[in-house]
């Protein structure tokens, strides 16, 4: 996937390749970091109300629609009460279209900040845990 900065064409754009990777067998499907906008930082802040409420809609319908759980790979989301930055959001999304967990990080200093959210307040189980089917894509 090329992202640019028209965030409807790499909406369009990911909903083409979910939908191959589905008629493929895919069960898990990840999009890459800045699936929903790439450009530049202007750009982003200027808008990241808008990219932030597109992505996340179009994470959980995609979900829903093709019944697979997908991890939207990083898209800008507003830093509360300093419009000049954003974060940088992953969002994991079940097939009901529940978010399950969702990790935000700062991207403008050197210093790393990470936050991940699990949604379903759960302890993972890593024993005995059982993973969909996935399928590498070539386009």
């Amino acid at each position: 996937m090329t992202s640019t900065p028209d965030v409807e064409a790499n909406l369009n754009q990911a909903e083409e390749l979910i939908e191959l990777a589905v008629n493929q067998g895919a069960k898990l499907i990840g999009l890459p970091e800045n699936f929903s906008f790439l450009g530049r930082d202007e750009e982003k802040i200027a808008q990241v109300e808008t990219i932030a409420t597109k992505s996340e809609k179009f994470l959980i319908r995609m979900a829903q629609r093709f019944q697979v759980t997908i991890l939207g790979g990083g898209f800008p989301t507003p830093l509360e009460g300093d419009r000049t930055k954003a974060y940088n959001t992953a969002m994991l999304v079940d097939a009901n279209g529940t978010a399950l967990a969702v990790i935000t990080r700062h991207t403008y200093s050197m210093s790393m900040y990470l936050m991940v959210t699990i949604i379903k307040n759960q302890k993972p189980s890593w024993q005995g845990m059982t993973y969909p089917p996935y399928v590498a894509l070539k386009t």
